[in-house]
């Protein structure tokens, strides 16, 4: 997740024929999050660069590769008009792209635009990996509606400082969101109830 300053990243050991609606669910228990937003990914063609976009851009990637494919959540975002071809994410699985492409894109809450690079490290032939184990990562995942990066900011500057006049308020308010650190125990027994 390309937060300035911050490190926040997961690095997961991932079935290839898992399809992309549970590689979505993997990623919210891997972030803490709640299912409570749009979503989309996107596939990039690592072999063809091209002029850098913007970093707010759901085209721009490290590297400034091709965005050759959006894998989209419902049939409500498959009639925006775009350069890049759309699917349904019922439709696919990871071994539909994985490894002719190795670098992805997951954008959840396009209010929020939380942003998360996904770069395949290593294909492993393991039949007994049936569903996904994280082994390893660091930094805590943004909370549900903290308002983008500076929210997050913010959130982090008022829940690191006990005596900020809105520390009390703003733990609640986490709690209400049930907002919690990143805990790998945690994170991999949710994801064996997949």
């Amino acid at each position: 997740m390309p937060l300035e300053g911050l490190s926040v990243w997961r690095r997961v050991c991932v079935p290839l024929n898992m399809p992309f609606t549970e590689f979505h669910d993997m990623l919210q228990i891997l972030f803490g999050w709640t299912n409570s937003h749009l979503h989309e990914f996107y596939v990039f063609d690592q072999t063809e660069t091209v002029e850098p976009y913007s970093h707010f851009s759901p085209y721009h990637v490290t590297g400034d590769y091709n965005p050759v494919l959006n894998i989209v959540m419902n049939e409500d975002l498959m009639s925006d008009s775009e350069e890049v071809e759309r699917v349904l994410e019922k439709d696919m699985l990871l071994s539909d792209i994985i490894p002719k492409y190795t670098v992805m894109k997951y954008i959840y809450d396009f209010g929020d635009f939380w942003q998360h690079e996904i770069i395949v490290e290593e294909i492993v032939n393991d039949e007994t990996v049936e569903s996904p184990i994280c082994l390893d990562g660091e930094g805590d995942a943004p909370p549900e509606d903290c308002e983008g990066e500076p929210g997050f900011r913010e959130f982090l500057a008022v829940m690191g400082n006990p005596s900020h006049p809105g520390h009390a308020s703003m733990k609640e308010w986490a709690r209400g969101q049930l907002y919690q650190g990143f805990d790998m125990r945690l994170v991999n027994h949710l994801l064996r109830g997949m």
